[in-house]
């Protein structure tokens, strides 16, 4: 099994879920120079950031599950939802209230229109 490098990592979470630098540093409680180090590979995640990168990277999996393209993925991210109070996903992510975007995607994968 392949290892994949934490700088691969926040690269797929960027990309597929539309997540600027402001937005990862905000959701996983971090400063610039934390993400600098992870995407240099010079660090690691400890505790609390460790945990939030492996929601954010379940969220990015539900995500492609769901919604099976890319496009689609990263269309709802930006697109406002009302089950979000009108924001959306990637903005409540950036707040980092992640459990709202994953009560957001498991509403949606039951059939709810949200």
């Amino acid at each position: 099994m392949a290892v994949t490098r934490l700088s691969e990592v926040l690269a797929r979470l960027e990309h597929d879920l539309t997540l600027s630098d402001a937005d990862l540093i905000a959701a996983l409680a971090i400063d610039g120079r934390t993400l600098g180090r992870w995407r240099n590979d010079l660090s690691f995640p400890q505790h609390e950031a460790r945990a939030r990168l492996d929601r954010l990277e379940r969220i990015r999996n539900d995500l492609l599950d769901l919604f099976t393209e890319e496009q689609a993925v990263q269309t709802w991210m930006r697109t406002e939802s009302r089950y979000l109070g009108g924001l959306t996903p990637a903005e409540v992510i950036r707040a980092s209230r992640l459990d709202r975007v994953e009560a957001a995607a498991m509403a949606l994968a039951s059939g709810a229109f949200i």
